[in-house]
């Protein structure tokens, strides 16, 4: 048997100091920046007591190798003693001590109300010469003193002579130092050391009272209790339990700040590979056979909730060299602990991981107060049947939760995780699955080479072990390629087939290429992404054939043919393609887009394309656009958006894209806009330059006032000035100073353009006018001199914006109503640029002769 001796002398000693080495969980210090920076033999009373409130740090941190002072002391005995752990009545106390002690003045921060407590009360003294030295460190010595002045000695004056040695009788007998935590009682305590010291009196150390008679006994249970913990704060430790996973672990419960701490045992030993019993006997610092408890979880009897361990044997064996427990990448955890009730015990915990999948996920919502309103959400299939890489993979389904915290994951997304098994080693079933997500999965794309069945694969000269739950893809084939998914411990936990990516653009410049017979011929290209991003120069991979000097035929992605010269090779120019790209960067191109269409509408208030042979393919605001328009210097210009809202308004698109489904969207979309009409493209100019063209660099165009506003137009494109004016059927030496003209722009604003507009106005031309021509910007008649009589005040003009062009001048000034209804026969033109259906104007020109 197991040497019970030894251990049972470990288990009086830990119970006596209460100083388990353990892990915190408790939320308060964990607040706290600098928490992980407790020493472990401090952190169980650091939990605990900033958990009640009567610990606490600062804007720093807590600070646990810190020295302490004295009125830090005094503030954390008066939330013990008072039971205000919110220091919300310490200002009662302020000034007790002002009069007894001359330095208080020299704190940072008002300790007043607590030191006068304190001293008051006479569980801290001052130094016997008026002053308190609150900012003094206290030494172990000075704090065990005021520690059992609190639980009730001193009452007879002790500690006033040699008061070290009669404080440490009493701490002797009390066995509060056993552990030998404190290294030197004489030198300044730090924060977390005082921290012990609280707690362990807090614990341990029962109340007593004085009588000369009888001297010090303690309080009747029945009476006053036995600590300060548990009178002043029911302080209670609960019983050895078992989390979800079978971890051993206690809490501590109390009636202030966060109510309960959670206390986990430290892990005695822990393997992630098969290890022999004998070999966790040695672990275990143990020389003979060692007992393994026995815990029921979720209503089923477990053995330490793992897979039935050691078929039932719950020993493991000192002399056993050849079973094994655990396995590869199973997690197994040995805690060899005391429980609260002093009995030794050992418990063994095995957590699967499993390579899972993320296939759906949902953001936490929330009501119109910000109150959570669903939970956030998380669907994963978690891989447990063995399959062929190729195969999508047998998996249990399991939904988790997270509050208003939502998920860091993505749709599509392969993880790692801890799940709950059966004695079957399969992921258990029921809506309280217990699943841990531990992140993403690693993997890399590599080619396998070798493998032996059920123990390892290797990739090129690399061995991955096979992970006891390596389901996905359970054997690949040698010299192929495969996504090679590794555990946390690097194991190989999954395989699969790699997804061809993808990439989708517009083939700008291909030509086929003749490398002196150096090498292989090949072809070249330029593509331009959907993102906007050119790739030069890059090889095509394509069993596509030269055609000479002709012209390139891309009837065929299967059949194409390239010609050496790139400007005959325009077949392939106005395509948007879909390509991948090998391990070697070369390109294969693997489709064009089959939709092709010249006379499109593009539309950022609806979500589909409108073509000429109604055929409506749906966009939303994840479609990409690259659109190409013609730059000042007649060449392309691509740009890329993201979204149907984003585009212009255009009719007479070229456009190209691939098929879609009822229930999808297109993804990528081509547009040639060189030839297309933007709609706002279009805008009512006057020009004031005497018809002289401007100049800047190779462009030339126009002054304009368009909208009460001074303008450069230019021509682009590549086209001349008089291409644009004889678009409009005007030319240069016929534009007129007092001249306003209907000027059409391209994507990039370049005159397209110039249509010359004129008005007819009447010789009787005022207010009272009964024939009066008007336009809207486009040209579109509103009213002409052969419509039914109007006068002007019909159409609103009173509340119109009016502008003055003085053609002598060539200024433009911002009229009124009087230039209107004062107007004489023959001094003006004029012109509606919009109104509304109510025939409301809303700008006016007129034209001074």
């Amino acid at each position: 048997m197991r040497n019970l001796k030894k251990i049972l002398a470990l288990v009086l000693a830990l119970m006596m100091t209460v100083s388990l080495m353990v892990v915190a969980s408790a939320a308060s210090i964990e607040d706290y920046e600098d928490a992980d920076s407790v020493s472990d033999q401090y952190v169980e009373a650091v939990d605990v007591l900033t958990g009640m409130g009567l610990f606490k740090g600062d804007e720093n941190g807590f600070r646990p190798q810190d020295p302490i002072n004295r009125a830090e002391v005094s503030t954390i005995i008066y939330r013990m003693m008072s039971k205000d752990t919110d220091d919300s009545d310490v200002g009662a106390y302020a000034g007790y001590a002002d009069e007894s002690f001359t330095d208080l003045d020299t704190l940072g921060w008002n300790a007043d109300g607590y030191i006068g407590y304190s001293t008051n009360l006479k569980y801290v003294i001052g130094n016997g010469d008026g002053t308190f030295n609150p900012t003094g460190n206290i030494t172990g010595y000075e704090l065990l003193t005021i520690l059992m002045r609190l639980v009730g000695y001193d009452e007879n004056d002790e500690f006033a002579e040699n008061w070290p040695i009669n404080v440490m009788k009493v701490v002797d007998e009390l066995g509060l130092l056993a552990a030998g935590y404190i290294d030197n009682l004489n030198a300044p305590l730090t924060r977390e050391e005082v921290a012990y010291l609280i707690f362990a009196t807090l614990t341990q150390v029962q109340k007593v009272y004085y009588t000369p008679a009888f001297g010090y006994r303690p309080y009747p249970t029945a009476n006053m209790g036995t600590t300060i913990g548990k009178d002043n704060f029911k302080l209670t430790q609960n019983n050895t339990a078992h989390d979800d996973w079978g971890r051993p672990f206690y809490t501590w419960t109390y009636n202030t700040g966060s109510k309960t701490t959670t206390i986990n045992y430290p892990v005695t030993a822990d393997f992630e590979t098969a290890a022999t019993e004998c070999d966790v006997v040695v672990a275990l610092d143990e020389n003979d056979d060692v007992t393994v408890n026995t815990i029921t979880l979720n209503g089923k009897e477990y053995t330490s909730a793992a897979t039935n361990l050691l078929n039932g044997n719950r020993k493991f064996d000192a002399t056993e060299t050849k079973k094994t427990v655990g396995a590869q990448g199973r997690l197994t955890e040995i805690y060899s602990y005391v429980d609260t009730k002093g009995a030794a015990k050992v418990d063994v915990v095995m957590i699967d991981q499993f390579l899972a999948k993320v296939v759906d996920v949902k953001d936490a919502t929330f009501d119109a107060a910000d109150h959570l309103k669903t939970p956030a959400t998380i669907v994963l299939d978690i891989y447990q049947v063995n399959t062929a890489p190729s195969a999508a993979g047998s998996a249990k389904q399991v939904t988790l939760t997270n509050g208003s915290v939502n998920y860091e994951y993505t749709k599509g997304d392969m993880v790692l995780v801890y799940a709950e098994t059966d004695y079957n080693d399969n992921v258990e079933n029921g809506t309280a699955q217990q699943v841990e997500i531990l992140g993403e999965a690693d993997a890399v794309i590599a080619t396998q080479t070798a493998y032996r069945n059920g123990e390892y694969s290797k990739f090129g000269d690399d061995t991955y072990y096979w992970a006891a739950q390596y389901h996905l893809g359970n054997r690949g084939n040698n010299n192929t390629n495969y996504v090679v998914y590794t555990d946390t411990y690097g194991n190989l936990i999954g395989l699969a087939v790699p997804t061809a990516t993808y990439g989708y653009g517009v083939i700008t410049a291909i030509a086929w290429q003749d490398s002196d017979h150096l090498e292989d011929e090949y072809i070249e290209a330029n593509i331009m992404g959907v993102d906007g991003t050119p790739l030069n120069n890059v090889t095509i991979t394509n069993n596509w054939t030269n055609n000479g000097n002709g012209n390139g035929d891309f009837s065929s992605v299967t059949n194409a043919k390239v010609s050496e010269d790139k400007n005959k090779n325009g077949a392939f120019y106005n395509h948007l393609v879909k390509y991948s790209v090998d391990a070697n960067g070369g390109y294969e191109i693997e489709a064009m887009g089959p939709y092709h269409n010249a006379a499109a509408t593009l539309n950022p208030n609806v979500s589909y394309v409108a073509q000429s042979n109604n055929l409506k393919p749906a966009v939303n605001d994840n479609t990409v656009y690259l659109v190409k328009t013609t730059g000042a210097d007649g060449k392309p210009v691509y740009t890329s958006y993201t979204g149907y809202k984003n585009v212009s308004a255009m009719s007479g698109a070229e456009i190209c894209w691939f098929p879609t489904t009822t229930d999808a969207y297109i993804e990528y979309i081509y547009v040639d806009a060189t030839k297309a009409v933007y709609a706002g493209s279009t805008e009512l100019a006057t020009v004031f330059d005497d018809g002289l063209d401007m100049e800047s660099g190779n462009l030339k165009g126009y002054d304009m006032w368009v909208n009460g506003e001074e303008v450069t137009r230019f021509v682009g494109g590549g086209k001349t000035l008089a291409d644009a004016l004889n678009a409009g059927k005007q030319t240069e030496s016929a534009i007129a100073s007092t001249g306003t003209y209907l000027v059409t722009y391209d994507a990039n604003g370049f005159i397209l353009s110039m249509d010359l507009l004129s008005w007819a106005g009447d010789s009787t031309l005022g207010l009272n006018t009964t024939k009066l021509d008007a336009y809207y910007c486009d040209g579109t008649v509103i009213r002409n001199s052969t419509s039914a009589a109007e006068g002007a005040v019909s159409y609103g003009i009173a509340n119109a914006n009016i502008y003055v062009i003085h053609s002598a001048s060539q200024t433009v000034t911002e009229g009124d109503y009087a230039d209107v209804a004062d107007a004489t026969a023959g001094v003006l033109n004029y012109m509606v640029l919009s109104a509304d259906s109510k025939n409301v104007v809303t700008t006016y020109v007129v034209v001074n002769d």
